[in-house]
């Protein structure tokens, strides 16, 4: 009778390979600036799969996410010929944080070589350690990520993979996850993976969410009002989680959670400009010509405004 103890597959051999030639590095200026990483990563992509065809060829590049770029082949460009435009239509890509990025300005400029027969060198005990040879672990570092940042799930410098969750209490999952990093050891370099979890929380409308939090089967249990308690726990456990609002409009606004208010939208009253005292399900109604599907939930406020507890998490 045997025992499975774990699902890791066996290496087949310790490898030989190593890289004998020089790696190029070139750093990247995208004029979105600050933008959003998937703003970022969705512009290289589209590089890639456009002008890059005929820049790159068939050299294999790789792209760290910020601004570094790394090649085994020098690239064919000099400081005036490596402009490059590029355009992302948010519609098209379902994703509304693309659309202020419509075009975007790409330089790509050379910064160094990388000599990587020099860390061989140090590796075998020929010769002393050099900030070369540093870089050149780094580099192999940023080489190993490099899939893992594109399929899995990047949560801290850990990857995860969507399949292996483990559900816990109160809505949040666990997932099983690893971290790759590069190791120098005598006469060659390791690659040392690390095993670790991430707690993250499932994606759903608040409903749901708040639904699993108070351990309900329905969200119709709280139409008689919820308790103070159970709205400082949903305060504590929602605070700076980030929501998309995606039922008002094409602009699907993320916000992240500051607070809850004290009381449901349905007790929430204030004042207008001629001093009446009205409710907020009033003005919601007024305002959108829709009713509130959850006036009994209290509201949450985010960085500049309130909404209701019926968007999207």
């Amino acid at each position: 009778m045997s025992f499975l103890l774990t699902n890791l597959a066996l290496r087949p051999n310790p490898g030989a390979a190593f890289f004998i030639r020089n790696i190029h590095h070139y750093e990247v200026y995208f004029s979105a600036g600050y933008a959003p990483q998937a703003v970022i990563q969705k512009a290289w992509k589209t590089f890639e799969d456009s002008s890059g065809k005929d820049l790159f060829g068939n050299t294999k590049v790789v792209f760290d996410g910020r601004k570094n770029v790394f090649s085994l082949k020098q690239l064919p460009i000099n400081n005036n010929d490596g402009k490059f435009f590029v355009y992302l239509e948010g519609k098209d890509t379902g994703n509304s944080c693309l659309r202020p990025y419509n075009r975007i300005r790409i330089n790509i400029t050379k910064v160094g070589e990388f000599d990587m027969e020099q860390l061989q060198r140090f590796l075998n005990k020929e010769s002393a350690s050099t900030p070369n040879c540093l870089s050149a672990i780094m580099i192999m570092d940023i080489l190993i990520r490099h899939h893992p940042f594109i399929d899995y799930i990047n949560v801290g410098g850990s990857f995860c993979a969507p399949n292996g969750m483990d559900q816990l209490s109160n809505g949040p999952a666990v997932f099983q996850g690893f971290r790759p990093s590069a190791r120098s050891i005598v006469g060659k370099v390791m690659t040392d993976i690390d095993g670790n979890c991430a707690p993250l929380r499932n994606p759903g409308t608040l409903p749901e969410i708040i639904t699993k939090i108070l351990g309900l089967r329905s969200i119709d249990e709280l139409r008689h009002g919820m308790s103070q308690r159970d709205i400082n726990k949903l305060g504590k456990i929602l605070k700076a989680v980030r929501i998309q609002v995606v039922d008002r409009s094409e602009n699907r606004l993320k916000c992240r959670i500051v607070k809850l208010t004290p009381c449901s939208a349905a007790r929430i009253m204030y004042y207008d400009k001629a001093g009446n005292r009205k409710s907020l399900v009033d003005f919601f109604y007024r305002r959108y010509n829709r009713r509130l599907a959850y006036p009994f939930l209290p509201c949450i406020s985010v960085e500049k405004s309130y909404l209701f507890s019926h968007g999207g998490l």
